[in-house]
C-alpha cells in the first residue's frame, strides 16, 4: 500500500516536504528512491551509510533542476526540498522496495507545479477632482490622475474616473 504528498502549488522560494507512506506488513524496506522527471535524486537505504542519500553520489552524474534536499529533515518517508523555483515544478515518484526474497516494489508519482507571485509595494495615485454641475437634478464628479503606467519605457498615462450620482 502506498500514500504519496507533494504539495501542489506552491510558491516559488518555499521549502515543502514530499511524503511517501507506505506499509510493509510482515516485509522488510530495502529502498526508497525518489524521482524527478524520470531521473532519481534521493534514496533511503536502511542498510547503507548514511541511510539517506542525496544524488549526484560520487561517481554517478545527476543533473536534477530546481531540487535541493534538506538531508537532516528527510528520512524513510519524507525528503524536504529547501526553497523550490520554477525549475523545481515538475513529475515527483516515489517508489518503495521491499527486501528478498520478493523484493515487491510499489511506486506513486504526482505533479507539482510551483508558481512565482511577484510582491510588488502598494503605489498610490494622486487625484485630482473637478464637480461639474452640468443640470440642476444630476451632478457628475470628474477625476483625473498621472501616474507612472509603463516603468520600462518611462511614459505617464492619463486615467480618467467619471463618478455619475443623481440627486
Amino acid at each position: 500500500m502506498l500514500m504519496m504528498d507533494v504539495p501542489s502549488p506552491t510558491t516559488q522560494g518555499e521549502s515543502v516536504e514530499l511524503i511517501c507512506s507506505y506499509e510493509l506488513d510482515e516485509d522488510k524496506l530495502y529502498s526508497v528512491k525518489w524521482y524527478k522527471d524520470d531521473v532519481e535524486f534521493y534514496r533511503y537505504v536502511p542498510n547503507d551509510w548514511p541511510p539517506g542519500q542525496f544524488l549526484p553520489l560520487q561517481g554517478v552524474k545527476v543533473d536534477v533542476q530546481g531540487v535541493k534536499v534538506d538531508l537532516s529533515k528527510s528520512g524513510s518517508q519524507s525528503v524536504f526540498l529547501r526553497h523550490v523555483d520554477l525549475n523545481s515544478a515538475g513529475t515527483y515518484r516515489c517508489e518503495v522496495s521491499a527486501e528478498a526474497p520478493e523484493f515487491q516494489t510499489v511506486e506513486a508519482e504526482k505533479t507539482m507545479k510551483v508558481f512565482a507571485i511577484n510582491c510588488m509595494k502598494p503605489s498610490y495615485i494622486k487625484l485630482e477632482c473637478v464637480r461639474i454641475h452640468s443640470c440642476p437634478h444630476h451632478s457628475n464628479t470628474i477625476c483625473t490622475s498621472f501616474y507612472e503606467k509603463d516603468k520600462v519605457g518611462g511614459q505617464l498615462a492619463k486615467m480618467t474616473i467619471q463618478l455619475l450620482s443623481s440627486q
